[in-house]
């Protein structure tokens, strides 16, 4: 597992961007550019027709497009861990060991403000 330090304003202590290739191109290109500049980790919940090839080839397509290089992970267990049944997701783990979630096809810093902002926590 990954553990990234969250963008400095905020409280939490992991932030993930759990998403599918379901989610419109120009979306994660967008998604990407902000995981990058936020900390989070681009997350899958699994491969593409069970093929790391073309799963690669989607994920590359997406770097070059947005020009940036967030961390990518492919890890079921986030989605089992967090409950997460749609995407796009974003996740984060605050230092009292609560997680905020958000769903939508929005920002990744807009999301981290509701997050912020919410009183909805999760335990783990």
């Amino acid at each position: 597992m990954v553990l990234l330090a969250w963008a400095q304003s905020s409280q939490a202590q992991e932030i993930y961007y759990l998403f599918s290739f379901s989610v419109p191109h120009q979306s994660l290109v967008q998604a990407a550019s902000q995981a990058e500049e936020t900390g989070a980790v681009m997350v899958l919940r699994g491969l593409v027709e069970d093929n790391w090839s073309i799963t690669l080839r989607k994920v590359l397509a997406i770097l070059r497009d947005s020009k940036s290089s967030p961390q990518v992970a492919i890890d079921p267990t986030l989605f089992e861990r967090f409950k997460v049944q749609r995407v796009p997701a974003v996740v984060g783990v605050c230092d009292d060991g609560t997680v905020r979630k958000v769903y939508g096809n929005i920002p990744i810093p807009e999301a981290l403000r509701i997050i912020e902002g919410s009183g909805q926590c999760w335990k783990r």
